[in-house]
């Protein structure tokens, strides 16, 4: 798996996006609930890579 390298500013508008997107009813449906259920998990990953 490639490895992002980003900056934290980078990785904070990422998931202000993604977790605002995610309030949407439509692209819960989209994702499915499996998908859905795995993001706060994701989130919490990048947040921690993004801090070493």
């Amino acid at each position: 798996m490639a490895s992002l390298e980003l900056e934290p500013v980078q990785v904070g508008i990422i998931l202000e996006v993604l977790e605002q997107s995610l309030q949407s009813n439509k692209v819960k449906r989209q994702l499915g609930t499996h998908f859905f259920a795995m993001i706060p998990e994701l989130i919490a990953n990048i947040k921690t890579q993004s801090r070493q």
